[in-house]
């Protein structure tokens, strides 16, 4: 039980899904919205004093939560600073993605356009090194500073101790860490330079992507040398439909919630289409998104 020694507002079953992009799953226990350092700070303390484990949400962009909802304290990221100086931006990790390719254009940095139609928060992004097979976020990252979850002190590290890769960084493999803000660095560049770029990306994401339909964007990351989405296909499953989750009939790594899908359709999809592409094809496929409880 959260035991509130200094006023927080936390909520009760929050419903999850109407927190993430998918628009499936249940209540959490708890539910706390973090805008400052010190909130965040003081509702990990909190939480840990109540026992209670504790997850941290972004946007919710690339999340399936469980029909039965989380059964500890979810926080949310909301802190949305931005400062710029030079071709530096210092961004708190809850600043939408989509602002800040759109400011980052406007001030004429380029960098960014790599996240052009990427949903989410700036944090969510880092965390998992989001972008493009050529281009990834982790490659303007100057400085990440984070909230340690055991000790709830500050740190920082540089763009080398991130240990980017692909769809990966240290913050995923160190649950402990809770990036609060970063520093970006891009390039001076012409801002119609930039809006081609991005326009032409969001051109191609749109023809490619489905967009109409509740989603958590990519399931699967791609194996080393092959795309997820082209297995899936290739595998007959575009557009196979378990209760109200289907495979996308646009883009086969989509699972798309049609209306009223249930976690367990989105799961029972994912189990069909791992062993139906290992099966055909001697692949292993690794989910990108993350389920919770995980």
């Amino acid at each position: 039980m959260i035991k509130k020694k200094r006023k927080l507002h936390w909520s009760e079953n929050v419903v999850l899904g109407e927190l993430t992009t998918f628009k499936i799953g249940g209540p959490t226990r708890y539910y706390f919205r973090a805008e400052t350092e010190e909130d965040l700070i003081e509702a990990l303390r909190q939480a840990r004093e109540g026992d209670l484990p504790v997850f941290i949400l972004g946007s919710g962009s690339n999340i399936l939560v469980s029909d039965q909802g989380y059964p500890g304290a979810v926080i949310q990221l909301a802190n949305r600073f931005f400062r710029f100086s030079g071709q530096e931006m210092e961004v708190g990790a809850g600043v939408a993605l989509n602002w800040l390719v759109t400011e980052a254009a406007r001030l004429g940095v380029g960098g960014l356009e790599c996240e052009t139609a990427v949903p989410g928060t700036v944090g969510g992004a880092v965390y998992g090194n989001a972008g493009t097979p050529d281009h990834h976020i982790g490659q303007l990252v100057k400085e990440v500073y984070f909230i340690n979850r055991k000790s709830l002190e500050p740190g920082c590290y540089s763009a080398k101790q991130c240990q980017f890769d692909y769809r990966q960084s240290v913050f995923k493999e160190d649950q402990d860490k809770v990036i609060t803000s970063i520093v970006l660095t891009g390039q001076p560049e012409k801002r119609e330079v930039i809006w081609e770029r991005m326009h032409d990306l969001a051109r191609r994401k749109a023809a490619s992507q489905p967009r109409f339909y509740p989603s958590a964007g990519c399931v699967f990351k791609n194996p080393p040398g092959h795309s997820a989405g082209a297995l899936i296909d290739q595998a007959g499953l575009k557009g196979h439909r378990i209760g109200q989750a289907q495979i996308s009939e646009q883009h086969a790594n989509f699972i798309i919630n049609l209306g009223r899908a249930k976690s367990r359709d989105v799961l029972a999809l994912i189990d069909l289409i791992k062993e139906q592409v290992n099966k055909q094809f001697k692949v292993e496929l690794v989910e990108e998104i993350i389920i919770l409880p995980e």
